[in-house]
């Protein structure tokens, strides 16, 4: 699924570039609109992964819309509403120690109502509700896809690397669990 989806987002990827060869007024109007907007989309998004790094949410209303559905972003459950996006987000940058959020390569669809973002997430664990142990390394790669409507996000989801996934996953098994954890375990 995962494979196909990272197919799909190249596919994407390619097709929302353009020439820039057409020379006609219309489709050059058309590339600079479409410019304009993934500029702004740009732009946008990298402000959402600022405010993750900084638990800084107070720019978020002016670009993400009042009903937006996170669909990845709390383990499987929607995040539904600003307020709670913003809850949400806010909170991120407090459950890893130098939490870097790196842009490795974006684009919005020609019709610009889709943005993608190729992200490098990376940081030293502290306590967090995922069960990753204070101290683990993150590295994580993933693809963020942002619908946008008259200029704001409306949706967003979230797809990992099973490589990274599983190399986290697999890290976490192999830590040692506290004591309080062993011994409701053995009762």
């Amino acid at each position: 699924m995962k494979k196909g989806f990272l197919a799909l987002a190249g596919l994407c990827l390619l097709f929302s570039c353009t020439d820039g060869n057409d020379s006609s007024s219309s489709a050059s109007g058309s590339n600079t609109e479409h410019m304009t907007a993934a500029s702004r989309n740009s732009e946008q998004n990298r402000e959402i992964y600022r405010a993750i790094q900084t638990g800084d949410v107070s720019k978020l209303d002016s670009f993400i819309a009042p009903d937006i559905i996170d669909h990845e972003g709390n383990m499987g459950k929607d995040i539904v509403g600003l307020d709670s996006l913003k809850h949400h987000l806010g909170k991120l940058h407090t459950y890893f120690d130098g939490l870097q959020m790196e842009v490795l390569s974006e684009a919005t669809s020609l019709d610009n109502n889709y943005h993608f973002s190729m992200i490098r997430m990376k940081g030293k664990a502290k306590a967090n509700p995922w069960g990753m142990p204070v101290g683990m390394d993150m590295d994580d790669t993933g693809i963020d896809v942002v619908k946008i409507k008259d200029g704001k996000a409306t949706e967003h989801w979230s797809f990992t690397s099973q490589k990274d996934m599983g190399e986290m996953m697999e890290m976490m098994s192999a830590a040692p669990k506290p004591a309080a954890t062993r011994d409701s375990v053995n009762r």
